[in-house]
């Protein structure tokens, strides 16, 4: 990745029946560091994986999101990693 390159996350909702992108939330001024804690990832942990939600996560993702985000049986909730230039 060169050094143009920035990287953000969304929260994506997955239906569980049809396996389809349903939702995706911004996370706003979030940092890698902050992530790291939240998911009990190593300090050199880069975050550009994947990592499905619990809802102790979703809680202390919250203040990241423009709204609560309420998790509901049926649907798979991942952070996701997007590059950018």
């Amino acid at each position: 990745m060169s050094a143009n390159h920035r990287l953000a996350w969304t929260i994506d909702v997955f239906d569980d029946a049809t396996e389809r992108l349903i939702e995706e939330h911004e996370l706003n001024s979030v940092t890698v560091e902050r992530l790291r804690e939240i998911f009990h990832q190593p300090p050199d942990a880069p975050m550009v994986d994947s990592f499905r939600l619990d809802e102790a996560q979703a809680k202390e993702l919250e203040p990241y999101l423009g709204t609560p985000l309420r998790l509901a049986a049926g649907r798979s909730y991942f952070l996701e990693c997007h590059s950018s230039e």
